[in-house]
């Protein structure tokens, strides 16, 4: 059974693709279409299904590492990573981060 995530991602290539030939379509969709989706009502995968179904969707390619902000570890990761990134706040955040480490 295909996850929940590899059918979001085919759903997100399918309407990069869409996008890409929205130049040459009048209207869409120019004819009915139907959409199956393998999961339960009421997730996410069914909610983006019936946008779909109602109007056109775009999709962003995202290259580069994704956070899991929906736990407490992802969210630490993701405000770590990003202050180390920071161009005005990196040098005192490693600096603030290295001395925690060394007193735990």
């Amino acid at each position: 059974m295909p996850t929940r995530s590899a059918f979001v991602a085919s759903l997100a290539v399918l309407v990069v693709f869409a996008a890409g030939q929205s130049a040459q379509a009048q209207s869409w969709p120019q004819k009915p279409v139907r959409i199956v989706v393998p999961f339960a009502p009421g997730g996410n995968t069914d909610g983006i299904a019936r946008l779909i179904a109602e109007e056109r969707v775009l999709a962003f390619a995202f290259e580069g590492r994704r956070y899991d902000c929906g736990s407490k570890l992802g969210y630490l990761e993701a405000t770590v990573d990003y202050g180390l990134k920071h161009p005005e706040l990196a040098r005192d955040f490693a600096a603030f981060l290295s001395a925690r480490v060394q007193t735990r």
